[in-house]
């Protein structure tokens, strides 16, 4: 039997969305934590290089270009290939789909440690399968889903904290960009997210955040600082537009999501639905405020501390997980109010007052 310290190269295929890949990085701390003396690498999309970008929990990133050079029939063999050369003795798999375990069978990766879903079983050398309720998997944070996984080669568990890391290009790309878009170094922002690259059935009204960022402003002093990625341009000048205050909308130079590290961390607030980005204000203890419809809360319980999460509670279609409201009337978004929405955020200010950026500058995870 091999021991399981023993390990000299591994690689770790992380999650695809965003806010998945930042609920990985506890499990990342772990497998270093654990084979402190092993070669890893991470491979993931290039938004995953970008997210992990400074971390030392790994030695390289291995970026699968899956909509580019490394899609399609050639392009599949010739990363096959790539990862055939480095002879890795474990891959752990973090997603679900049967191309990520198909891609570590043919290129040889000696032991896989995964769950079989999709018909992936024989891809898989060790399985790992969560309770099910039927054909689903249980709701459970991601973050202890990947600990449950890793607890198969008896991998500790970890502390649950997510972390990001900045790196110095990334604070200077959200430097210059914040700076164009007129942001002293005195001011006191809150992070507007109103992202929606899963579906329509995330989003909430754009008239109702304008409502809230105007209220924050006018009470509070906090700047809204509008933050969307490709594809949520109008959204993003939707609110400003019906904003009566002025907005810092990145709608026109977006901040890449190294980048958005830098900004979010500099965030005295945030109010964000179901995006990504929500992930780095808890990874960097941004007091936020979530409207959750179509997504079951329980997958991103953990690290909630200075979340308040808001639900329309006893809607028997939510959670439903689609892109879209089969039923029109997309009640468990538009039934949440703007006056709920400004009661949570009054909550959060009280409870953590914004300080001075220059208090913030070394805060968080860096």
């Amino acid at each position: 039997m091999v021991s399981l310290l023993e390990f000299e190269k591994i690689v770790v295929r992380v999650p695809n969305w965003v806010g998945d890949v930042v609920m990985c990085t506890p499990a990342l701390r772990s497998i270093r934590e654990f084979w402190p003396d092993s070669e890893i690498t991470v491979m993931g999309l290039p938004t995953g290089e970008k997210i992990l970008a400074g971390s030392p929990r790994f030695d390289r990133f291995e970026t699968y270009r899956r909509n580019g050079p490394d899609g399609g029939l050639f392009g599949r063999g010739r990363i096959i290939r790539r990862l055939r050369k480095e002879r890795f003795d474990l891959g752990i798999l973090m997603p679900n789909s049967f191309s990520s375990g198909w891609l570590f069978w043919r290129a040889g990766v000696k032991r896989r440690l995964g769950t079989t879903y999709g018909g992936r079983n024989f891809t898989i050398t060790d399985a790992y399968m969560p309770p099910m309720e039927g054909k689903r998997r249980v709701p459970r944070s991601m973050v202890e889903h990947y600990f449950d996984l890793l607890e198969e080669f008896r991998v500790p568990r970890g502390d649950p904290k997510l972390e990001l890391f900045e790196t110095e290009e990334g604070k200077q790309d959200a430097r210059e960009i914040l700076g164009a878009l007129g942001v002293e170094d005195d001011d006191r922002l809150v992070a507007i997210v109103p992202g929606a690259s899963f579906g329509i059935s995330k989003m909430w009204k754009s008239d109702r955040f304008a409502a809230v960022a105007d209220h924050l402003q006018e009470q509070h002093g906090l700047k809204p600082l509008l933050l969307g990625g490709p594809g949520e341009e109008i959204i993003l000048h939707e609110i400003e537009t019906a904003m009566k205050t002025p907005a810092l909308s990145t709608g026109d130079d977006p901040l890449d999501l190294d980048a958005l590290k830098t900004a979010v961390k500099r965030s005295s607030l945030m109010i964000a639905t179901d995006a990504g980005p929500r992930h780095y204000g808890v990874a960097f203890d941004v007091p936020i405020v979530t409207m959750l419809g179509p997504t079951d809360p329980r997958f991103s319980e953990s690290n909630t501390e200075k979340t308040i999460v808001l639900r329309v509670d006893d809607l028997e279609c939510s959670p439903c997980h689609l892109k879209t409201c089969p039923l029109a009337h997309h009640g468990c978004m538009s039934w949440i109010e703007t006056e709920q929405v400004i009661e949570a955020c009054e909550e959060l200010l009280k409870r953590y007052p914004p300080a001075p950026p220059a208090e913030t500058e070394n805060a968080g995870t860096d």
